[in-house]
């Protein structure tokens, strides 16, 4: 995936006072848990500044961290052109540099066996090269 995307973070620099209320919105934790196509009903609002990432159409967002084996690597895909929209502190985001077919991308990233291969590489150790 490196090969077609960047990753990027979520909101960065915010307190417990930034959220519940603000112009902006951002994408929920169990948004991206819940849904392998994040929905508008579980955006919350955000008091935004500059330096954040904001989310575009085609986007996939990951947890940082899972509770089990069987949580990890869910993702969650950005199907609409809205602006103004952020991803949570506790996810981070890849940004594809060619169109992909969104429903199918969100699909197969859920799949059981994507999601254990991914599990299986992230535990893999790079080999030193001496």
């Amino acid at each position: 995936m490196g090969d077609i995307g960047n990753t990027f973070t979520g909101l960065t620099g915010k307190t417990k006072k930034d959220f519940g209320h603000g112009d902006a919105k951002f994408v929920t934790y169990l948004n991206v848990f819940q849904n392998e196509i994040a929905t508008l009903e579980q955006l919350d609002s955000v008091e935004i500044d500059e330096q954040q990432n904001k989310v575009k159409k085609g986007d996939v967002f990951f947890p940082t961290s899972s509770e089990t084996p069987e949580e990890v690597g869910m993702s969650s895909v950005w199907t609409y052109d809205i602006k103004n929209i952020y991803l949570n502190s506790f996810t981070f985001g890849y940004r594809p540099i060619m169109k992909l077919d969104l429903k199918y991308l969100a699909s197969m990233l859920r799949s059981p066996s994507i999601r254990k291969t991914n599990y299986i590489k992230s535990q893999e150790k790079p080999l030193n090269s001496e």
